[in-house]
């Protein structure tokens, strides 16, 4: 799994969201094919991959039931998690499960109720800043007067270069196409010995 992890994504310099998500992808696939990881393990991907899917999926495709079917989706992700994430390598348990997890597994479906997630994304942004670390690296002498003038030519050159191409939807494009080597999604089943296990969690969950 580091592995193939580590080829999907170790030769890029600066690691944007589309990337992590490529690698999640490919590494499900290759991990589905391969057939080398217990199916429950394989679950804790497959049902991230599908996460991100609804989370990346177009205003238009919003609905009652894709909602439902995220917050079946996140809760049963995260009581796997749990399960398996005792003593986390490259994090401590407090920042693992920390505020980004909480609000990925309790606030995610009643965000999705409000706003289409990918309206909020920034990573149109964080490519700008990106551009403008990489132009400031490799193109100026850092001197104040020289800086700004120096990123505003190199950024309209570069707009003009690559034209109006929308960045955005070729990468929904790319990932889509990617997804086709995995399994087809079916409903969501959740074991009655996890319920059993997690009644509390359970019961909120229904709530």
């Amino acid at each position: 799994m580091e592995q193939t992890f580590q080829i999907c994504i170790s030769n890029k310099d600066s690691k944007r969201t589309v990337d992590y998500r490529t690698a999640l992808v490919k590494t499900t696939a290759f991990l589905q094919q391969s057939d080398v990881m217990s199916n429950r393990a394989l679950v804790v991907l497959e049902s991230l991959v599908e996460i991100q899917r609804i989370l990346y999926s177009s205003d238009e495709k919003r609905s009652p039931a894709l909602i439902f079917r995220y917050y079946n989706q996140a809760w049963y992700h995260s009581i796997l998690l749990r399960e398996f994430v005792k003593e986390p390598k490259k994090l401590t348990l407090r920042k693992m499960f920390g505020v980004y997890f909480h609000n990925f597994s309790a606030h995610g479906g009643i965000m999705l109720q409000i706003i289409s997630r990918i309206a909020t994304n920034t990573e149109k942004q964080e490519r700008i800043f990106n551009a403008i670390k990489n132009i400031t690296n490799r193109t100026s002498n850092y001197h104040p007067c020289h800086i700004i003038p120096n990123v505003f030519i190199r950024l309209q050159a570069k707009e003009e270069l690559e034209g109006k191409q929308n960045d955005i939807a070729q990468q929904q494009a790319t990932i889509s196409n990617l997804a086709k080597a995995l399994k087809t999604p079916t409903n969501t089943r959740i074991p009655f010995s996890m319920v059993r296990k997690a009644n509390r969690e359970w019961q909120v969950h229904l709530q």
